[in-house]
């Protein structure tokens, strides 16, 4: 015979269910942005929990541009440059679930390989330590 299982108080719960503020960074990039790295934001903690990548191909660039997102040691870490297709528009989203381990800057690291039109935004989702 089943047995009742209920019901339940707040105090039978437990209190390690958190809910962590999410924050959004981003950035714009076009074909006339010089090649190199760009910063995403501000340094980010330990414990920081990378949720989503959204890159946002507003207009296709020509030529072979390069885009790949990450931190200064690993320049792929959150999105590679296979995570898109920079030369149509549309919407690319990659879902890291990354921890960051040691406080860091979240790069994009750009190449313009020759283009002459073409734009899009960065936005990285991440969690509060």
């Amino acid at each position: 015979m089943p047995t009742f299982l209920g019901p339940f108080s707040d105090t039978d719960i437990e209190e390690e269910i958190f809910l962590k503020k999410l924050s959004l960074v981003n950035i714009t990039i076009d074909s006339f942005s010089p090649p190199g790295t760009l910063n995403l934001g501000d340094i980010v903690l330990t414990g920081t929990r990378i949720v989503q990548v959204l890159i946002n191909i507003k207009s296709g660039f020509n030529g072979s541009p390069i885009l790949s997102i990450g931190t200064s040691s690993d320049p792929n870490r959150f999105a590679d440059s296979s995570s898109s297709d920079l030369t149509e528009t549309g919407v690319y989203l990659t879902t890291p679930l990354d921890t960051i381990e040691v406080a860091s800057l979240i790069k994009a690291f750009w190449n313009p390989g020759g283009a002459s039109q073409g734009s899009l935004e960065i936005f990285v989702i991440l969690s509060d330590p």
